[in-house]
């Protein structure tokens, strides 16, 4: 009872009439219960309540105004009561969309249907297929379910689920085909097209997807060449400047004003001038969250002669290397159902003309990311790169900056070459015996 007084905050005049009648309270449980209360201790109220079965509809309060649902989750663990917590708050998750936790909780209390609901739309083809057929669902109720789900997994693009639910539901072949098809997942739509009239369908879909990535490889290997010429441009450039400056015939503000022109497209020419090599201010910028911003729309610019060409270019040429990661994945799919839809002659081309663009960016890689870097190599402006706390420092014989950032472009894309994706009945040679 002192905590009682103490947690009161109350003159003993106003706490020792308070503590006479809890004193009289009975039975001990809910006395210790109107003690928690006053305390503030919501847990330890509701431990003492659940030993008094008469008071849940008090204890059912006390679980909603005070969030308990978790506790009581605990506290009521093998009791008559478990069940109607489960219950209560599945109601709360499932209100919340929580949809497959507020199903585990329905589940506790035994409300089939309730989970059934939830798992439909949670969207969720395994759980509610495996529930479904564990309790007897009619077959016209289960293809109707599933038939939803997968129109709703159509709208949110969430193809492979969507044809895992139609297939389930016994919904036209082609509609099946397509969703598969639209997944990337080629072999399902290839072998679930020998079941129907869907096999032409499918038929046009790889070959269509199979000459746009043929395409796309002779696009992509020309952009590739071309941006690796031009940033070779750049950074001979780049070292010319870092000559110039070594040589004393440009310093950090001829740097500043060259690349700001530059920027702008004008073709004016800066008069260059000679100044000391190190030690240079220039005009201070803060490094804000908007200069970063504006640095990052710099960089996807891939403008002749903008202050960030060279790191535009590299972003470029790695988002065609992830291109090429992507394209292979698919390929383990779509070279197979290539030949499943007798589409040889193309499935050849494909794996032959992806192998050498692979072979190609692979050898390029080196020259456009080395190991071993020089300040050429460096993407930005040079008055960036040779900038700290705002001054320009040069240092000595034109060698590395004393700090240099690692920017994203700088690091090279890795390739998936150990993902097996070519098919051996493709090869024009094999070592088979």
């Amino acid at each position: 009872m002192i905590q009682v007084a103490e947690a009161t905050n109350r003159d003993p005049k106003e706490y020792i009439p308070l503590l006479n009648e809890l004193l009289k309270v009975e039975p001990e449980n809910y006395r210790k219960y109107r003690v928690d209360v006053v305390r503030g201790d919501w847990r330890g109220a509701l431990q003492h309540l659940s030993r008094l079965d008469e008071k849940w509809n008090e204890a059912l309060t006390l679980i909603r105004n005070k969030q308990l649902y978790s506790s009581a989750l605990v506290i009521y663990k093998g009791t008559s009561r478990y069940k109607d917590v489960c219950l209560l708050y599945a109601g709360v998750l499932e209100s919340k969309a929580q949809w497959q936790e507020a199903a585990v909780l329905y589940d506790k209390a035994d409300c089939n249907e309730k989970v059934l609901r939830c798992l439909e739309m949670s969207r969720d083809v395994n759980q509610y297929v495996h529930r479904a057929r564990a309790t007897n669902v009619p077959k016209d109720e289960f293809k109707s379910t599933l038939n939803r789900i997968g129109a709703v997994l159509k709208g949110s693009g969430r193809w492979t689920e969507a044809a895992k639910a139609l297939e389930f539901a016994e919904a036209p072949v082609p509609s099946v085909c397509e969703a598969y098809a639209k997944a990337g997942e080629w072999i399902s739509a290839a072998e679930c097209a020998k079941r129907g009239e869907g096999c032409n369908m499918v038929t046009d879909l790889v070959k269509q997807r199979a000459q746009g990535i043929l395409d796309e490889i002779t696009a992509k290997s020309e952009e590739i060449e071309r941006y690796a010429k031009r940033l070779e441009v750049v950074r001979s450039l780049k070292e010319e400047r870092i000559s110039r400056i070594k040589d004393g015939l440009e310093s950090g503000r001829d740097l500043e004003d060259i690349d700001v022109f530059s920027d702008a497209g004008s073709t004016m020419s800066m008069v260059s001038r000679r100044s000391t090599k190190s030690g240079m201010s220039r005009a201070s910028t803060t490094a804000t969250v908007r200069k970063r911003k504006q640095i990052d729309r710099k960089k996807q610019s891939l403008k002749e002669g903008g202050e960030y060409e060279d790191s535009a270019l590299l972003l470029a040429i790695a988002a065609h290397y992830k291109w090429i990661n992507d394209t292979i994945a698919e390929l383990v799919e779509l070279l197979p159902a290539l030949v499943i839809t007798d589409q040889l002659e193309l499935a050849g081309s494909l794996q032959s003309n992806m192998d050498r663009f692979i072979r190609d960016a692979i050898s390029r890689r080196p020259h456009i990311w080395p190991t071993k870097l020089h300040p050429r190599h460096l993407p930005g402006p040079l008055y960036a790169l040779y900038t700290v706390d705002d001054v320009f420092v040069f240092p000595e014989g034109g060698g590395m900056p004393g700090v240099v950032t690692l920017e994203p472009e700088m690091i090279a894309p890795t390739l998936n070459t150990e993902i097996k994706w070519k098919l051996q009945i493709l090869e024009e040679k094999t070592d088979l015996k």
